[in-house]
């Protein structure tokens, strides 16, 4: 019989540390520097200026500035593969000027550019990294929007627009504590090109906007427990997963802004321009779209078709027998939508791309003649802003309330007068939207089960 003294010694090891896990919702706050390039180009004086060509206020330069801001996303984990989506807003200041705008057509002068605000809405794929996975490496891209701002010192002329563009980009994140991690990231942001403002009569500007952006910032995790004790569920009583259509009616409140020119008649776009208000009307439409659900977190892409005949007429300031028209007559918009969900309650934002059909016209009565201008619509695009709740009225019936902002950017418009007058004429109009709808959809996959209560 063997003795105790013959056993083998018993070897102790320590277990591994659990691995960290990205799963969960988290904000934070980040804040870097942007350095990047904008480009103005026109076409030179048109005919409403008696000439062409030349590119008066042609130039490129660099901008640069720091921006600041906040973000709010969800992970979900699966080995040491990371997926999430991510959702920022910040306030910046990432401008440029040159003072040799121009300097090809013998004119020089000074132009810039100003970013004032940036946001993105963007998926991220990544790999948890390190022994533990605490090191968090992944590429991320979507969409963003950004306010662009352009100036010329020609007239003077300046002009700004929210414009949609693009962004795409690489970080690292690590976690420092149970629930906090710090982060460095790379993005490319470009917000493409349109025309901001007429740089002389009848030569819009057309201004260009892109920049590397490198930026660090600290998230806070949501842990499940927090999630719950701020009315979160790991398993929600609802699921909104699946594809749903639906018809909305609401009203709107639209206004345009013209900068209407006449013949050779010299004009910059603040003093001279005809500032439409506000005219409230009504629209209606449908609405498809898709959501997919993560925990208390709702992810989805919507698109919607409304009809409207909103139509606004007021008098020229300058003209004592000229009214000028606007009419919009439809909108069509796809946009991204983020929300948080408690049971049957539903809170979310959204944002992407509007298109919408606008009509210009004008008519004038002087000494006994008539003119009318009439160059038809233009299907503009803009971008869309804005926010909702829904509510599961059953399982398959939603019932909701949105607001939205719709900018159509600006566009410029030309035809001859029809009458007595066979002058060239020609406009630039912004318009912009705000709608309020109630919404009612239909949740097309039944089979996608509620969890037991």
């Amino acid at each position: 019989m063997a003795s105790a003294a013959d056993l083998a010694p018993r070897i102790f090891t320590k277990a591994p540390p659990a691995p960290d896990n990205w799963s969960g919702g988290y904000v934070g706050v980040s804040g870097g520097f942007g350095t990047g390039n904008s480009t103005q180009t026109d076409p030179g004086p048109g005919p409403l200026a008696g000439g062409g060509g030349g590119g008066p206020a042609d130039g490129s330069y660099s901008v640069n500035g720091g921006l600041i801001g906040g973000t709010i996303g969800y992970n979900w984990q699966t080995a040491r593969w990371v997926y999430g989506f991510e959702g920022d807003f910040s306030w910046a200041d990432i401008s440029g000027h040159s003072d040799l705008c121009g300097l090809s057509a013998g004119t020089p002068h000074p132009c810039g550019t100003k970013l004032s605000s940036l946001g993105t809405l963007r998926g991220r794929v990544g790999y948890a990294a390190g022994a533990t996975g605490n090191w968090l490496l992944y590429a991320t891209g979507g969409l963003a929007v950004g306010d662009v701002r352009g100036w010329d010192a020609t007239m003077p002329a300046s002009g700004s627009e929210l414009r949609p563009g693009w962004t795409a980009g690489a970080g690292v994140e690590t976690k420092f504590a149970p629930n906090w991690s710090a982060k460095v990231e790379y993005l490319y942001v470009n917000l493409g090109k349109s025309a901001l403002f007429d740089a002389l009569p009848s030569a819009p500007e057309t201004v260009s906007f892109d920049a590397h952006i490198v930026r660090a910032g600290i998230n806070y995790r949501l842990s499940p427990g927090k999630m719950q004790a701020l009315g979160f569920s790991a398993e929600p009583a609802r699921n909104w997963t699946g594809f749903y259509i639906g018809a909305h009616v609401g009203g709107s409140s639209a206004g345009s802004h013209w900068a209407f020119q006449q013949d050779d008649w010299p004009w910059t776009e603040s003093p001279n321009a005809i500032p439409f208000g506000s005219k409230t009307g009504l629209l209606g439409g449908a609405q498809a779209g898709f959501n997919y659900q993560l925990g208390s977190v709702v992810a989805g892409v919507e698109g919607t078709w409304s009809g409207l005949n909103q139509k606004h007429t007021v008098a020229s300031p300058y003209y004592d027998t000229d009214n000028e028209t606007t009419r919009i007559n439809n909108l069509v918009t796809i946009a991204g939508r983020l929300g948080v969900t408690w049971d049957r309650l539903l809170f979310y934002g959204k944002g992407g791309w509007a298109g919408g059909e606008v009509e210009l016209s004008a008519a004038s009565s002087d000494g006994g003649s008539s003119t009318t201008w009439t160059p038809g619509s233009r299907f503009r695009n803009g971008v869309i802003v804005g926010a909702g709740f829904e509510y599961m009225l059953t399982q398959n019936f939603i019932l909701g309330l949105e607001y939205n902002h719709i900018d159509l950017g600006r566009a410029s418009y030309t035809a001859f007068n029809v009458g007595n007058d066979t002058s060239l004429t020609s406009a630039d109009d912004k318009t912009k939207l705000d709608t309020v709808v109630g919404r009612l959809s239909y949740k097309l996959d039944p089979s996608v089960g509620f969890a037991s209560r």
